[in-house]
Protein backbone atom coordinates (compact mmCIF):
# COMPACT_ATOMS: atom_id res chain seq x y z
CA UNK A 1 0.00 0.00 0.00
CA UNK A 2 1.29 3.49 -1.06
CA UNK A 3 -0.06 6.47 0.71
CA UNK A 4 0.54 9.83 -1.28
CA UNK A 5 0.71 12.85 0.72
CA UNK A 6 0.34 16.35 -1.80
CA UNK A 7 1.94 19.16 -1.11
CA UNK A 8 -1.56 21.16 0.11
CA UNK A 9 -1.61 19.13 3.78
CA UNK A 10 1.04 21.53 5.10
CA UNK A 11 0.18 21.77 9.08
CA UNK A 12 2.63 19.32 10.63
CA UNK A 13 0.33 17.99 12.89
CA UNK A 14 -1.99 16.58 10.51
CA UNK A 15 1.06 15.33 8.99
CA UNK A 16 1.94 13.45 11.96
CA UNK A 17 -1.63 12.28 12.55
CA UNK A 18 -1.64 10.88 9.02
CA UNK A 19 1.69 9.00 9.54
CA UNK A 20 0.35 7.61 12.66
CA UNK A 21 -2.49 5.85 11.54
CA UNK A 22 -1.20 4.68 8.82
CA UNK A 23 2.00 2.98 10.59
CA UNK A 24 -0.61 1.66 13.24
CA UNK A 25 -3.17 0.12 10.57
CA UNK A 26 -0.05 -2.80 9.68
CA UNK A 27 -1.16 -1.92 5.90
CA UNK A 28 1.70 0.84 5.19
CA UNK A 29 4.71 0.18 2.99
CA UNK A 30 5.58 3.33 1.87
CA UNK A 31 4.36 7.33 2.30
CA UNK A 32 5.28 9.49 -0.68
CA UNK A 33 4.66 13.12 -0.91
CA UNK A 34 6.56 15.28 1.30
CA UNK A 35 7.54 17.80 -1.14
CA UNK A 36 10.91 18.72 -1.16
CA UNK A 37 10.59 22.14 -0.24
CA UNK A 38 8.36 21.34 3.13
CA UNK A 39 10.97 22.89 5.92
CA UNK A 40 9.02 22.79 8.90
CA UNK A 41 11.01 21.45 11.65
CA UNK A 42 7.57 19.66 13.05
CA UNK A 43 7.59 17.87 9.85
CA UNK A 44 10.84 17.12 9.77
CA UNK A 45 10.46 15.48 13.31
CA UNK A 46 7.53 13.41 12.48
CA UNK A 47 9.35 12.05 9.30
CA UNK A 48 11.88 11.78 11.68
CA UNK A 49 9.68 9.87 14.05
CA UNK A 50 8.40 7.15 11.61
CA UNK A 51 10.89 6.62 9.37
CA UNK A 52 12.04 3.21 11.51
CA UNK A 53 8.93 1.86 11.12
CA UNK A 54 8.12 2.49 7.29
CA UNK A 55 9.35 3.84 4.37
CA UNK A 56 9.47 7.67 3.53
CA UNK A 57 10.39 9.42 0.59
CA UNK A 58 10.65 13.24 -0.32
CA UNK A 59 10.06 14.31 -3.93
CA UNK A 60 10.21 16.82 -6.01
CA UNK A 61 7.24 16.31 -8.02
CA UNK A 62 4.12 14.30 -7.68
CA UNK A 63 3.41 13.71 -11.28
CA UNK A 64 6.38 11.66 -11.13
CA UNK A 65 5.35 9.55 -8.38
CA UNK A 66 2.08 8.83 -10.83
CA UNK A 67 3.83 8.39 -13.55
CA UNK A 68 5.55 5.54 -11.15
CA UNK A 69 2.31 4.18 -10.01
CA UNK A 70 1.35 3.75 -13.37
CA UNK A 71 4.36 1.87 -14.60
CA UNK A 72 3.98 -0.11 -11.53
CA UNK A 73 0.21 -1.06 -11.83
CA UNK A 74 -0.81 0.50 -8.56
CA UNK A 75 -4.50 1.60 -8.77
CA UNK A 76 -4.84 5.62 -7.39
CA UNK A 77 -7.67 6.60 -5.34
CA UNK A 78 -8.50 10.09 -4.99
CA UNK A 79 -10.74 10.79 -1.89
CA UNK A 80 -13.03 13.07 -3.64
CA UNK A 81 -16.54 14.40 -3.37
CA UNK A 82 -16.69 13.55 -6.87
CA UNK A 83 -16.34 9.56 -6.75
CA UNK A 84 -19.38 7.10 -7.71
CA UNK A 85 -18.31 4.50 -5.38
CA UNK A 86 -18.14 4.43 -1.38
CA UNK A 87 -14.32 4.07 0.06
CA UNK A 88 -15.53 0.53 1.06
CA UNK A 89 -16.88 -0.71 -2.23
CA UNK A 90 -13.48 -0.70 -4.15
CA UNK A 91 -10.89 -3.79 -3.69
CA UNK A 92 -7.28 -2.57 -2.44
CA UNK A 93 -5.81 -6.15 -2.31
CA UNK A 94 -3.56 -5.27 -5.09
CA UNK A 95 -0.89 -1.87 -5.25
CA UNK A 96 -3.43 0.91 -4.35
CA UNK A 97 -1.74 4.80 -3.98
CA UNK A 98 -4.43 7.11 -2.01
CA UNK A 99 -4.39 10.59 -2.63
CA UNK A 100 -5.85 12.80 0.25
CA UNK A 101 -6.03 16.50 0.12
CA UNK A 102 -6.18 19.66 2.39
CA UNK A 103 -9.63 19.80 4.50
CA UNK A 104 -9.97 23.52 2.97
CA UNK A 105 -9.54 23.33 -0.69
CA UNK A 106 -8.99 18.90 -1.16
CA UNK A 107 -6.88 17.72 -4.15
CA UNK A 108 -5.69 19.96 -7.26
CA UNK A 109 -8.04 18.95 -10.26
CA UNK A 110 -4.40 18.73 -11.55
CA UNK A 111 -3.89 15.96 -9.07
CA UNK A 112 -7.12 14.45 -8.74
CA UNK A 113 -7.17 14.09 -12.67
CA UNK A 114 -4.55 11.51 -12.71
CA UNK A 115 -6.30 9.40 -10.49
CA UNK A 116 -7.90 6.26 -11.21
CA UNK A 117 -10.58 5.96 -9.48
CA UNK A 118 -12.69 8.34 -7.22
CA UNK A 119 -13.56 7.25 -4.27
CA UNK A 120 -15.70 9.02 -1.50
CA UNK A 121 -16.31 8.84 2.25
CA UNK A 122 -20.28 9.48 3.48
CA UNK A 123 -20.33 11.89 6.00
CA UNK A 124 -23.83 12.52 7.59
CA UNK A 125 -24.97 16.30 8.61
CA UNK A 126 -23.35 19.50 6.68
CA UNK A 127 -19.94 19.09 6.94
CA UNK A 128 -18.28 19.37 3.36
CA UNK A 129 -15.30 17.42 4.39
CA UNK A 130 -13.00 15.38 6.99
CA UNK A 131 -9.60 16.26 8.27
CA UNK A 132 -7.15 14.75 6.03
CA UNK A 133 -5.74 12.60 8.69
CA UNK A 134 -8.81 11.61 9.69
CA UNK A 135 -9.75 10.71 5.67
CA UNK A 136 -6.18 8.88 5.58
CA UNK A 137 -6.90 6.39 8.25
CA UNK A 138 -10.43 5.61 7.39
CA UNK A 139 -9.02 4.83 3.67
CA UNK A 140 -5.85 2.80 4.82
CA UNK A 141 -8.06 1.14 7.74
CA UNK A 142 -9.80 0.31 5.06
CA UNK A 143 -7.28 -1.29 2.79
CA UNK A 144 -5.91 -3.41 6.34
CA UNK A 145 -9.24 -4.63 7.05
CA UNK A 146 -10.05 -6.21 3.49
CA UNK A 147 -6.18 -7.27 3.42
CA UNK A 148 -6.81 -8.75 7.13
CA UNK A 149 -3.76 -6.88 8.70
CA UNK A 150 -6.00 -5.00 11.07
Amino acid sequence: LTVLIPKAIRSSSNIMLVLAGIIVSGAMTSVLGFIKYIADPQTQLAAITYWQLGSFAYVDSLDQVMDRCKELGITTYAAHLGGKNNYDKEDYHGGSAFLIGNEGNGLTDHLADQADVFVKIPMAGKAESLNAAVAAAVLVYEAARQRNFA
